[in-house]
């Protein structure tokens, strides 16, 4: 598991903490979806505020992928049309809470192939100190909230 995310994965697919790719530091996630098919989700609660603006930005990197998204609250991305093949693509955008309740930020691939994704940071557009309201967003602590230093 990734601490403070949830993943979930049916059919051939698998949701992981990897030391292999990564942006910073020494993991990120890696999502894969085999030949089988099936998706693989990984998901995290984020604090948002009612009526707040924020700026979601992460890195990822997706091969072989048929359906690779990114979705918060109500609002869903499409991340394979922006991004470049193979390659690490640093995607940025943003978001005005609605409802009056946290959000589920979800990253979701289907249909075949891998996606990685790495330093993900939530935070109030306008906020210089870029405040992440979403934990282990560079995948950095594993199964529970172990040191990394």
């Amino acid at each position: 598991g990734i601490y403070g995310w949830s993943p979930s994965a049916d059919g051939d697919c698998l949701c992981e903490a990897y030391d292999g790719a990564y942006v910073g530091g020494k993991r990120c996630a890696h999502l894969a979806v085999g030949a089988a098919g099936g998706t693989a989700r990984l998901e995290t609660a984020a604090a948002l505020c009612e009526g707040a603006v924020y700026v979601i930005d992460f890195w990822a990197r997706s091969s072989g992928s048929n359906s690779f998204s990114l979705s918060v609250g109500d609002a869903g991305f499409n991340l394979l049309s922006a991004m470049k093949s193979y390659d690490w693509t640093n995607f940025r955008y943003e978001y005005t809470h609605k409802a009056p309740q946290p959000a589920q930020l979800a990253f979701e691939l289907a249909g075949g192939g891998d996606a990685y994704i790495d330093n993900v940071c939530v935070y109030e557009k306008g906020d210089k100190r870029r405040r992440n309201v979403i934990v282990n967003g560079g995948f950095e602590q594993s199964r529970t909230q172990e040191s990394t230093a």
